[in-house]
């Protein structure tokens, strides 16, 4: 039988924990960093990451490519991690650390 395709799109950097060879580890067969969306109009979020919105069109591409058949796909967001950046926002700021900022985020 077949082994189902499987693909992980994060929008942190792939240097980040050395994502690559730990993707190869875990079983993907392919996957797509932030380095590998850079398109015009994406903001980058803190020190770590591009606009989850950057994952999208790739996305629905590699699934439009065999609608029909099963597959494994994870999404790897970056905006409810420090510092939490909501895209199309300004960073929270506040005397009360970052706890509302992130509550914004995960919203």
């Amino acid at each position: 039988m077949p082994a189902t395709p499987s693909r992980l799109f994060q929008s942190a950097r792939g240097s980040f924990e050395e994502r690559p060879r730990l993707l190869q580890n875990v079983g993907f067969e392919e996957w797509k960093v932030a380095e590998d969306l850079l398109a015009p109009g994406f903001q980058k979020l803190g020190y770590l990451a591009l606009d989850e919105y950057a994952m999208l069109e790739p996305t629905l591409s590699w699934l439009s490519k065999e609608p029909e058949k099963p597959f494994f796909l994870t999404l790897l967001t970056a905006s409810t991690h420090h510092p939490y950046h909501v895209p199309g926002k300004q960073p929270a700021k506040s005397r009360d650390g970052y706890f509302p900022a992130y509550l914004e985020a995960v919203a």
